[in-house]
């Protein structure tokens, strides 16, 4: 496990990310591998990564491959989260101080890019809220898995 902190996928960490999943390759010392970001983050930023090139010209797909991208949704939360229109800012977990970003088009955005959606916690909800859940997931993203 190989941990990147403290930027944004879209300009401080992309480099380092690129660099970091390049040596691995190089080493083989991989099969697959999950980069899994932070809870606000975009999907975009992380996928672009896998064509951005370089100022040398290397591309991160020339190593590796993005295969799917998987958003994780906390059955629970997930319909109250998204009705909300709370900021980042709100609920404590904005990147920087003047991220403004609303937590419900973080998350229907999340949503509607992934390959796959994973819902957990289903346990934790009755069988009429988990069939709300899915039915409003397979509405933003019916192609998802």
């Amino acid at each position: 496990m190989v941990e990147l902190s403290n930027g944004c996928m879209c300009c401080s960490l992309r480099s380092d990310l690129m660099a970091m999943i390049s040596a691995l390759a190089s080493r083989k010392a991989f099969d697959l591998l999950i980069v899994e970001s932070t809870g606000v983050a975009l999907p975009m930023p992380v996928a672009a990564t896998f064509a951005y090139e370089d100022e040398e010209g290397r591309c991160l797909g020339d190593v590796a491959y993005l295969d799917t991208i998987t958003t994780v949704v906390d059955a629970p939360r997930f319909l109250n989260d998204v009705m909300e229109a709370r900021e980042l800012q709100e609920v404590g977990m904005e990147e920087h101080e003047d991220d403004n970003r609303v937590v419900s088009e973080i998350l229907v955005e999340q949503v509607e890019f992934a390959d796959l959606l994973l819902v957990n916690k289903t346990d934790c909800i009755s069988e009429a809220n988990l069939s709300q859940v899915i039915a409003f997931l397979r509405e933003l993203n019916p192609k998802a898995k």
